[in-house]
């Protein structure tokens, strides 16, 4: 009896694990972006380990943070400033699985009431592991801005110390068919019936 009640707490841990989804992720990234004078300069570094590693408990766990910082060392914008270039941040994951892809955007300089330089994403990337998939969204930031009254000169505020955090979000989605609560407890009634009726059983035998 004590064995079948061990085998039905195991295959309860078990089973509620795999409902729950969860997920130990790694990766390795790295950021391309423009540098020259043709455009905006563009200065990055990472913020978060390289290679990270998160766990996501379920469908739908998300969690966000730091991925890396984004400046530029220019003081003022010209005319070349306010053209898009790529910024491309590559991903490469070892965990659950060997999957790799990249979140694209563009840099540019805004020249307005606030002369800034900007990073816009073009959309999320989505990766499949088997019984889950990863989206991984980028945010978009500003940085550099100078916002007194030398914005009429096209001014920046240059260097690192004005940098922006560029945020990583990724949000897993369980796409094996995983057991409801109700399967699972029934699962569980059958082993301790099971064990029931082997106790049944051995009194039988005794009493015989």
């Amino acid at each position: 009896m004590r064995i079948m009640l061990s085998l039905a707490a195991t295959a309860a841990a078990a089973l509620m694990a795999t409902a729950a989804g969860a997920t130990t992720y790694i990766a390795t990234y790295s950021v391309s972006a423009y540098g020259g004078s043709n455009g905006l300069d563009i200065e990055t570094a990472y913020d978060a380990n390289n290679p990270f590693s998160v766990v996501l408990n379920g469908n739908g766990a998300s969690t966000s943070f730091d991925l890396f910082d984004i400046w530029t060392n220019e003081g003022s914008l010209d005319s070349s400033d306010l053209q898009h270039k790529d910024i491309t941040v590559n991903f490469h994951f070892t965990s659950p699985g060997n999957q790799s892809g990249s979140v694209t955007g563009d840099t540019y300089g805004l020249n307005g009431q606030i002369n800034e330089g900007v990073v816009t994403w073009d959309g999320p990337l989505v990766l499949n592991f088997g019984g889950t998939s990863l989206n991984i969204t980028l945010s978009n930031q500003t940085f550099n801005a100078n916002e007194d009254d030398r914005h009429q000169n096209n001014e920046l505020n240059s260097g690192s110390w004005n940098d922006a955090d560029v945020r990583a979000t990724l949000t897993q989605t369980v796409t094996a068919g995983v057991p409801e609560p109700a399967s699972w407890a029934l699962m569980i009634g059958g082993f301790g019936m099971a064990g029931g009726m082997l106790r049944r059983r051995r009194l039988t035998a005794v009493t015989a």
